[in-house]
């Protein structure tokens, strides 16, 4: 009895801790929209949070999935319906959330290339002579 409560508080401080993680990578991801300086600095501590916190949830997940799986297979009372949760929970849950990230992904991807058209690149080109050559034109003018 004992065990089962350490084993209880000890998923309990893990899942605790993985949100604590999350939460602060993005109380710092904040703080980083008001200055581009602070996150060139709090980058490299925002991606380790992210992945500390990352790894303890992913650690509670597998802890739990082995136990609904050892549950599962020695016919404890209850676990095929736990099982069935789990697998509503995947399909209507996870799924949905790995194709909205995907198509996310492409917008953004799709969106950076487009910043770069060589259209763009050779207004920005012409824009950059042009001011060349009006500072050329100011230096001659104070000579």
């Amino acid at each position: 009895m004992v065990a089962r409560t350490l084993k209880r508080a000890f998923y309990f401080v893990v899942a605790t801790a993985g949100v604590g993680f999350a939460v602060a990578a993005l109380l710092l991801l904040t703080q980083t929209v008001e200055k581009s300086d602070d996150f060139d600095r709090l980058q490299d501590i925002i991606v380790a949070i992210n992945i500390v916190g990352g790894l303890l949830l992913v650690a509670l997940l597998i802890g739990n999935l082995t136990r609904l799986a050892r549950d599962y297979r020695d016919n404890v009372p209850g676990a095929k319906l736990k099982a069935r949760m789990v697998g509503m929970f995947v399909g209507l849950a996870v799924l949905p959330l790995l194709v909205v990230f995907y198509f996310s992904t492409q917008f953004i991807n799709r969106g950076i290339d487009s910043w770069f058209n060589i259209e763009v690149e050779e207004g920005l080109d012409n824009a950059l002579e042009l001011s060349r050559a009006a500072l050329e034109l100011q230096k001659r003018r104070n000579l």
